[in-house]
């Protein structure tokens, strides 16, 4: 039965009854206690090991080839270059026109509309979304941060961890995530930052705890709250110092393989004031931060365990208060009750928001490591060069990712694939690559868009799919609890239901001269865009010309 996994009120019901009589420790027991199959694997790093892959692969490439007469190196050649003209040549009309296909006609032109009830405006304001959740309680609870110092924003990331991680004066970190483990769908705490429509330059910062439970379990959920925020504990250095030095690591980790994100983070910081706080709190600048934090943190934790107590005073009052309810309207006064109940806990004081001013960063960068691959990227503010966002961008965006990017950057260059990303408010554009072989060659690539649109040349049902791919991003399916944190993110960005159907219409109107042209825009990214590259010590070092600096991420 398909339909199986979705029947689980009664499941759920004897769990609950058989959880009386032991029924999770039985299976630790079964399969943890009494369980005595066990694999050890320790993985060793190896200094160069890379240049000795390398070496090892051209070795037996040589090998093999000694083996081959000239007609077989020959054949290789011929079926090589078959292979790459199959790979240029496009699928034929009669074999595309065999795949069923939606029409434009089959598509809802009006966007979804989800609730939202702005049941207080103040301490706290109160967001409100009526939405069948089978009653589950689903919340955000949000601190602004715009009182905090621009030399204490970096402290914000790891603020949520600490505050879910360090446990409070009433219970030790083991005990408290007991607790939230056994009365709620659990806790977590989150860094989120955004920028309005109408005020791209000014930043809103939010610390977001979002909380799931059960109903009949809300008591227990504004209990754990109430502990977090007005019994918070830092006295802990020990742990303090663990949750620094794994986060500082997880960080390390994730910049090779995850190079693309620290790349796109990088290049918006060179082009508006959004992508340097983005980049503070969560690129490469973060990450040197870490660094120094995790250092600070070992000689003298009682000063970073201070600086975290001065920001949680500043955070934690009730004109900071946002919160943010997805449930059915009948449960909403149970809510309202227990968050006027939290935000009396809390102190009642406002402090003067700050104005944040970044100086100018170093552009033009390139960060070496001991990856055999690349993460190539270029990018603009395009608002700066008289682009003006429309819905039919999005349909640019799926011809230049599933074709143009896909054919000349993973099919014919090798990257494992590519992005381009645009930030519809503050104009912020890139172009990255993702585990990319090349380097000069795929910065090539991006400069011929401009070219490609110039010459583009789209039958109009394929164009129509196009179109009609683009929707499912546009209306992707989306649980209550993913409603009511969309409906809160359009709140604060300004993003109106008018806006959306606007961008909607654009979309769905789109035509093969629109696509033409963004060729200018591009042009334009082409002569004045900057470059951005994380990736192969060597290959950087053969093209260093290239760049204004190069800075080694790791010391």
């Amino acid at each position: 039965d398909p339909l199986m996994h979705l029947k689980y009120d009664d499941l759920m019901q004897k769990i609950k009854e058989e959880s009386r009589n032991g029924y999770f420790e039985k299976l630790i027991r079964r399969h943890f206690l009494d369980h005595n199959h066990r694999s050890i694997i320790v993985l060793a790093p190896k200094q160069g090991l890379g240049e000795e892959l390398e070496a090892a692969t051209q070795d037996k490439l040589r090998q093999f080839k000694s083996t081959l007469d000239k007609k077989s190196v020959d054949d290789l050649i011929e079926e090589t270059r078959i292979l790459k003209e199959m790979q240029m040549k496009p699928d034929d009309a009669e074999s595309l026109a065999t795949l069923p296909c939606l029409k434009l006609k089959d598509i809802s032109r009006n966007i979804p509309v989800f609730p939202l009830d702005i049941k207080r405006e103040s301490s706290p304001k109160i967001l409100f979304h009526d939405l069948f959740t089978n009653k589950i309680a689903y919340t955000q609870l949000a601190f602004n941060a715009h009182a905090v110092p621009q030399d204490m924003i970096q402290y914000l990331p790891l603020f949520g961890k600490l505050i879910m991680g360090m446990g409070t004066k009433k219970n030790d970190y083991v005990q408290m995530a007991q607790q939230i483990g056994i009365r709620t769908g659990g806790i977590r705490g989150s860094h989120y930052s955004v920028v309005a429509m109408n005020a791209p330059d000014d930043i809103m910062s939010y610390i977001i705890f979002r909380g799931v439970a059960l109903i009949e379990k809300l008591d227990d959920l504004y209990g754990l709250y109430a502990e977090l925020f007005g019994q918070y504990s830092f006295d802990n250095h020990k742990r303090l110092a663990d949750i620094i030095k794994a986060s500082k690591a997880d960080m390390e980790a994730s910049i090779v393989p995850h190079g693309n994100h620290y790349v796109s983070s990088r290049l918006g910081s060179y082009h508006s004031k959004m992508g340097k706080y983005d980049e503070l709190t969560g690129g490469i600048a973060y990450y040197k931060f870490m660094e120094k934090l995790n250092e600070r943190v070992e000689k003298d934790p009682a000063e970073v365990a201070d600086k975290f107590r001065q920001t949680a005073e500043i955070l934690f009052n009730r004109e900071n208060l946002m919160v943010n309810i997805t449930s059915e309207q009948s449960d909403y006064p149970a809510f309202e009750e227990k968050t006027k109940a939290l935000a009396d806990l809390l102190p009642d004081k406002s402090n003067a928001p700050v104005q944040l001013e970044f100086d100018a960063v170093p552009v033009n960068e390139a960060f070496p490591t001991t990856s055999t691959v690349q993460y190539v990227g270029k990018g603009a503010n395009v608002f700066e060069l008289g682009f003006k966002y429309s819905g039919k961008f999005n349909v640019l965006k799926s011809i230049l990712r599933t074709g143009y990017l896909w054919d000349r950057v993973r099919v014919r260059g090798g990257a494992y694939g590519s992005s381009l990303g645009l930030d519809s408010i503050t104009g912020d554009f890139s172009l990255v690559s993702y585990r990319d072989p090349n380097l000069t060659e795929t910065l090539e690539v991006y400069d011929e868009i401009s070219d490609f649109l110039e010459n583009l040349s789209l039958p109009d049902e394929e164009l129509e799919k196009i179109i009609i791919g683009c929707m499912g991003q546009l209306d992707p399916p989306l649980t209550a609890d993913r409603k009511g944190s969309v409906s809160m993110a359009e709140h604060l960005t300004g993003i109106t239901h008018e806006y959306k159907q606007e961008r909607r219409d654009e979309l769905l109107s789109t035509t093969l001269d629109d696509i033409k042209s963004f060729a200018d825009v591009f042009q334009k990214i082409k002569e004045t865009g900057n470059i951005c590259v994380l990736g192969n010590e060597e290959k950087i070092n053969k093209t260093k010309d290239i760049f204004d600096s190069v800075v080694k991420v790791f010391a």
